[in-house]
């Protein structure tokens, strides 16, 4: 890992958006409807009674299929969710639409809005993130594998707990998903290692504010407070490259075309010693990164270089030497600090006793059930997987795929 992931710290541009005459800022999240290709939604869907130790990754919650307008109306707490268990609502659930390329669900007149640009941060890719959520909804602790990422809050707070690369926090690739490693730490539960550096950052962003991210730093994401207006949390982000991420790449491709081959519900007793022959799994692998398509990855999540002058680690250093003068220095936070912080300070759930249901609307939501058995690995697959999270294992894996005589 790069020195200069260590020596970089993340920082906050209060007020960014407005300074910077920003329209998105300007945006009521009551014309969510209009700003989207689609009339149906996708929404993850969670209790907001947090059970400690289980964190909620994406196939663990529910999945929510409904009209626009039908979520618009949730957030305020004017709509009630039917679900079989209870109905879905504020004070009962978190939901969340995330990680949504705006180039892909976003109309061009919004994409183009959208754009960091218009911030007078450039970049050749309209690869801006879209993320609307209630007051608790979160993103489980992790880690991006490319370039640094730039966050700013529209409407409502979210809480960021950041910590520095070298801390301990049990990085997995399960579950998998492109160019994310996780955290088997609960840290939206309060759990956090007792080894290594016990020091962090916790940062909540208003609107308007702009919080960048180093590569590699480990954060914790949640939304905190609803907007005053509509009771929804929105923020949009942007990752710019870096010389790296074509390293990156390469063993992004490997540990995915692993997880493709090693399928969970293929994992009974009979079956498992097929997995045995690592040799094999390895050919294949090598097999299939030669005829990867990268136009199947989602845009917000490709690995690209652009004019190395430009972009780049170089562009990155620009930008922080530019604005660490000016930006908000973030006081370091003991893990004893953290935890007093989170236990008084919790977010604001929206709530007005709801009483408007599905018959408001043509189409009733669709609730679909979720996946609870997403860790469940047999013990040697999961820890061939965590292994390339070390990147000693992925470099000599890829030098054995590249060398012929092998």
């Amino acid at each position: 890992m790069s020195n200069l992931n260590h020596e970089l710290k993340p920082f906050v541009l209060r007020k960014f958006a407005h300074n910077k005459g920003y329209d998105p800022i300007k945006w009521s999240l009551d014309d969510f409807p209009k700003w989207l290709k689609k009339d149906v939604i996708r929404l993850r869907v969670a209790s907001t009674s947090h059970e400690q130790g289980k964190i909620m990754f994406e196939k663990m919650c529910l999945s929510v299929i409904l009209k626009p307008q039908q979520f618009v109306n949730w957030l305020k707490d004017d709509y009630v969710i039917p679900y079989e268990h209870g109905n879905i609502v504020p004070s009962t659930h978190w939901a969340y639409y995330d990680y949504k390329p705006a180039a892909e669900n976003f109309t061009q007149e919004f994409t183009e809005a959208l754009s960091f640009d218009k911030l007078g941060i450039k970049g050749e890719f309209n690869d801006e993130t879209i993320w609307i959520g209630s007051p608790g909804a979160y993103t489980p602790c992790h880690y991006d594998s490319y370039g640094y990422n730039l966050h700013l809050q529209l409407k409502g707070t979210k809480r960021w707990i950041v910590f520095p690369p070298e801390t301990e926090l049990s990085p997995s690739r399960i579950p998998y998903e492109e160019s994310t490693i996780y955290s088997l730490f609960d840290i939206t539960g309060g759990q956090l290692p007792s080894t290594g550096p016990q020091n962090c950052y916790c940062i909540y962003l208003e609107e308007g504010d702009l919080l960048f991210i180093p590569p590699k730093w480990w954060h914790s994401v949640q939304c905190f407070k609803g907007d005053i207006k509509n009771g929804g949390v929105f923020s949009v982000n942007k990752w710019f490259p870096i010389e790296s991420d074509e390293k990156e790449k390469k063993k992004e491709c490997i540990v995915g075309c692993l997880t493709s081959l090693i399928n969970p519900e293929y994992f009974e007793d009979d079956k498992e010693e097929q997995f045995t022959n690592l040799e094999s799994i390895i050919s294949e692998v090598f097999q299939m990164q030669q005829s990867l398509d990268l136009e199947e990855v989602p845009l917000n999540k490709k690995s690209r270089m652009e004019d190395e002058s430009k972009y780049g680690e170089s562009k990155m250093m620009k930008f922080y030497n530019e604005y660490l003068p000016v930006a908000e220095k973030l006081p370091q936070m003991s893990f004893d600090e953290l935890k007093r912080e989170m236990s008084s300070n919790h977010y604001k759930i929206f709530d007005k006793k709801t009483t408007v249901t599905d018959k408001e609307f043509m189409m009733s939501p669709i609730v679909i059930p979720s996946s609870e058995d997403v860790l469940l690995y047999p013990n040697n697959i999961r820890k061939m997987l965590n292994a390339f999270t070390n990147d000693s294992t992925l470099e000599h894996v890829i030098k054995l795929m590249q060398n012929e005589d092998i």
